[in-house]
């Protein structure tokens, strides 16, 4: 019911455009990363020292350094990150790092290769998972990525099962979450953050993706909080 009328007040702010306006008026009296920080706290008061942690779209390895400062010798992180220019740089900022993986492709529902767009911003944080129809300019920004359900990657692959995921791609949450079906299941993960991109679900052509993932996170037994509009962190009861 909440995150319903989340997306009718998102998708009424959008389209009068007082979203600009209100998100303008927040910033008077708070900074621009606000939100950001806030999920970040709260993600990070959740990560026991031995978990296994998987960054999904680990983009330049912010997150990911955080999360290995936080483990001992038994906790292990990967950094899911399918960009080859972002990968470049996520290389070299964990270059020292002993307890983290890097994973050079992305997660899907199913095993499949797909088009990326790499993102024009400075830091290729909007780098997203597409359809080749959406994309009418930089073509040449374009390239193929290999992607796997994360349910595969542990039963064939032998990676590790996560207690801790923590997702931002840029629209392509659903798909990330329904390839983790049999993890869903099992009480080795504990914790579920991520990050909602609305307009870019929407762009797509599913607008209804955040409630089937809060839907899916309900039924497998995890209690979702929002810490803010377009985030979640999603707890096994």
């Amino acid at each position: 019911m909440i995150l319903n009328l989340i997306i009718i007040l998102r998708k009424f702010l959008r389209i009068t455009k007082l979203n600009k306006l209100i998100a303008l008026f927040i910033n008077l009296f708070r900074s621009s990363d606000y939100y950001e920080n806030k999920f970040k706290t709260n993600m990070l008061n959740l990560i026991n020292k031995n978990y296994c942690i998987w960054d999904v779209g680990a983009n330049r390895g912010l997150y990911t350094k955080l999360f290995s400062k936080d483990l001992d010798n038994d906790g292990y992180v990967y950094a899911f990150e399918p960009s080859k220019n972002n990968l470049l740089f996520l290389k070299e900022n964990l270059k020292e790092e002993v307890n983290i993986e890097i994973v050079p492709y992305g997660l899907n529902e199913k095993n499949r290769k797909v088009s990326m767009y790499q993102g024009s911003d400075q830091n290729g944080a909007t780098s997203k998972i597409v359809s080749n129809n959406i994309i009418n300019n930089d073509k040449n920004q374009l390239f193929e990525i290999e992607t796997f359900s994360g349910d595969y990657l542990i039963e064939q692959k032998g990676f590790k099962a996560p207690n801790f995921i923590k997702i931002d791609v840029e629209g392509y949450e659903y798909e990330v979450v329904a390839g983790l079906s049999n993890q869903l299941k099992d009480n080795i993960l504990k914790i579920i953050c991520i990050e909602m991109h609305f307009e870019e679900v929407a762009k797509r052509g599913f607008p209804n993706h955040p409630s089937l993932i809060v839907r899916m996170l309900q039924k497998h037994n995890f209690e979702v909080k929002w810490t803010d509009y377009s985030h979640i962190i999603a707890s096994k009861i």
